[in-house]
């Protein structure tokens, strides 16, 4: 990954365009990493990642609740008496 000052990033901010389109810029303000400039396909790909991720974890979880005996009614029941 490439790295670079936040002050560099504004005055060179199109050609960290397109450097961000082949791999992800870092930039850094005072040292330290604040944010992460990448191409929009990467975006994408990550966040249909996660969301790919989250489905089967929740499904998962949902069949694990369900061999337990956990149903909708026993679920509603529980998040009622917690108000």
């Amino acid at each position: 990954m490439y790295h670079i000052s936040a002050t560099e990033a504004r005055l060179t901010f199109s050609d960290i365009i397109n450097k961000a389109q082949k791999e992800p810029v870092i930039i850094e303000r005072q040292q330290k990493d604040v944010a992460v400039l990448m191409s929009f396909d990467k975006y994408e790909q990550l966040t249909a990642t996660n969301i790919e991720q989250l489905k089967r974890f929740s499904q998962r979880i949902s069949e694990q609740a369900s061999k337990r005996g956990l149903t909708e009614s026993k679920l509603q029941q529980l998040l009622n008496d917690e108000k």
